[in-house]
């Protein structure tokens, strides 16, 4: 990688070709330099680090059927030198969509000064082709029916078990700024289960009961 007026450019060789594109991803500014070339699709592509996105390193231009662009920059050898020019011959561009995160991108908070909104998340797992009683989820449920009956509250039950998500996949321990929001594995699925539990404990919930189970005949509460 080298710096050019400010910009950090990565360079690459492959097949005694030397290439350059612009250091930053275009989706969250991660290192391409620091990713994996692999040749796939049309050619040769880099994979950044942080979330997957892919660039050809020659073209710049994302894999088939992405109309995302990445910069390109000249590169001459001369004397056994690398020349690489300070503005690129292909500028990036980066296509926005419109998508069903939006909610979740603007925080369009659904609480107000009145509202009672009570979120109750049940962290029992189970076979569910095989139930069995489960004292803390019955508890969670009388707590959620009281709180409806006695003080008129809204409630919503989310248990974990029924949700399909797909698990943290620690992009935080690569660089703090690579763990955003919304988390890009909802980007990757807007179906992902994750994806109702930040709606109703984030925008919706004004008070939030997580029970979760311990092995001696007790069940533990956390309020927030």
């Amino acid at each position: 990688m080298i710096s050019v007026k400010g910009k950090d450019i990565a360079l690459f060789k492959m097949d005694n070709k030397i290439t350059a594109l612009r250091n930053s991803c275009l989706h969250k500014g991660g290192p391409l330099a620091k990713g994996k070339i692999q040749r796939k699709y049309d050619g040769y592509y880099i994979t950044c680090p942080w979330h997957g996105w892919e660039y050809n390193i020659v073209t710049g231009k994302a894999p088939p059927g992405y109309e995302e662009q990445q910069s390109v920059y000249e590169v001459q050898t001369m004397n056994g030198k690398i020349f690489v020019s300070d503005k690129p011959i292909a500028y990036s561009s980066n296509k926005k969509y419109d998508g069903p995160l939006n909610d979740l991108i603007k925080l369009e908070y659904e609480t107000t000064p009145t509202s009672l909104n009570i979120l109750g998340i049940s962290t029992t797992n189970m076979n569910n082709n095989l139930e069995r009683d489960s004292t803390s989820d019955l508890s969670l449920n009388k707590a959620l029916i009281y709180a409806k009956e006695k003080y008129n509250a809204s409630t919503v039950l989310l248990k974990l078990r029924d949700l399909e998500f797909r698990h943290c996949e620690g992009y935080y321990s690569i660089n703090e700024q690579a763990c955003t929001w919304p988390c890009s594995i909802s980007e990757m699925d807007e179906n992902d289960g994750m994806n109702e539990v930040y709606r109703k404990m984030i925008l919706w919930a004004d008070i939030v009961i997580i029970s979760t189970p311990i092995r001696w005949g007790k069940c533990i509460f956390i309020i927030l």
